[in-house]
């Protein structure tokens, strides 16, 4: 049987992915603030003076903020990744001493139960013949 606790886990796995996009976006959304707020400062500044700078300085934390997103996504990826893997192999193979897998104890199931169908459907109806 499967280990309900793995199944938190890939679940919380999926949150913590959830919430590290939500935090690049948040992180966006500041970004793109932090830029508006540098614009205001720069007016003041003469134009060929602060604009490279400004560029320079979007481009490098942008650069930070998509390299630090690109890791924290690939790290969650990697969890859930191991995760499903390890649900394939307990759904396929099995686990345990009996080594059974959950696959073979569907298919099992659905046996029993389409041959419990098969005899009941082959039963002589003998309700009519009792009535009488």
């Amino acid at each position: 049987m499967a280990d309900p606790t793995m199944l938190e886990q890939l679940l919380a796995a999926i949150a913590d992915a959830k919430a590290v996009i939500r935090a690049a976006h948040e992180a966006a959304k500041d970004l793109k603030q932090a830029t508006r707020e540098a614009r205001e400062v720069g007016r003041d500044l003469q134009r060929d003076e602060f604009e490279p700078y400004l560029r320079a300085e979007v481009a490098r934390q942008v650069n930070a903020l998509g390299e630090q997103t690109e890791r924290a996504m690939a790290a969650a990826v990697a969890r859930v990744s191991e995760k499903f893997d390890r649900l394939a192999k307990l759904y396929l193979e099995g686990e345990g001493r009996d080594g059974v897998s959950l696959h073979d104890l569907a298919v099992a199931k659905q046996t029993i139960r389409l041959d419990a169908q098969q005899k009941a459907q082959r039963k002589p109806a003998n309700d009519t013949k009792e009535a009488r």
